[in-house]
C-alpha cells in the first residue's frame, strides 16, 4: 500500500514541482555562496605566527612581486614561423610589447622561440645552457630581438 501511494506521489505534478523548487533553491544558495567566497589564501595563512618562512613571504609580497610580476599572453592563432612575413610581424609585436611603459624590456621576455634560436646557434649546448642563455650570435648571425 505504501509503495503504491509513494510511487503515485513521485509521478504527480506536486512531486515534480517540489523537486524543481528544491533544485532552484539549491542552485540559488550555491551561487550566492560561490560569490561570497574570498580567494585570498597566501602563505601567511598556512604557517604558524612564529615561523621564519614568514619573512620570505613578506619579501616576496612587498619587494619581488610588485616589480617583477609578469604578464602572460596567450596567442590563439600563432604565426607560421617558416613564413618570413608572419615571423617578422610576430617579432615586431614582441618588440612593441617590450617597449611599453613599465616593461623590463627584452631581457625579461621569455618564450620558446628565443630558446630555440639559441639552440640553433649552438646545437651542442645542453638544455640548461639554452634555458639560462648562451651569449653570442644567434643562428642567423644576428642578436635575436635586441635593440
Amino acid at each position: 500500500m505504501f509503495n503504491l501511494d509513494y510511487s503515485q506521489f513521485l509521478a504527480s505534478f506536486w512531486a515534480t514541482f517540489i523537486a524543481v523548487a528544491l533544485l532552484i533553491a539549491y542552485y540559488y544558495y550555491a551561487i550566492i555562496g560561490i560569490q561570497a567566497l574570498e580567494t585570498n589564501v597566501d602563505g601567511r595563512m598556512l604557517l604558524p605566527p612564529n615561523s621564519q618562512s614568514l619573512e620570505g613571504i613578506r619579501i616576496m609580497d612587498e619587494i619581488v612581486w610588485p616589480d617583477y610580476l609578469s604578464i602572460n599572453y596567450i596567442i590563439r592563432k600563432p604565426p607560421n614561423f617558416s613564413n618570413p612575413i608572419e615571423y617578422r610581424n610576430f617579432t615586431m609585436m614582441i618588440k612593441e610589447m617590450e617597449k611599453s611603459e613599465n616593461s623590463l624590456g627584452s631581457v625579461a621576455t621569455m618564450h620558446w622561440v628565443k630558446d630555440y634560436l639559441r639552440y640553433l646557434a649552438n646545437p651542442h649546448a645542453t638544455k640548461l645552457d639554452v634555458i639560462f642563455g648562451i651569449s653570442g650570435v644567434e643562428a642567423n648571425g644576428t642578436a635575436y630581438m635586441e635593440d
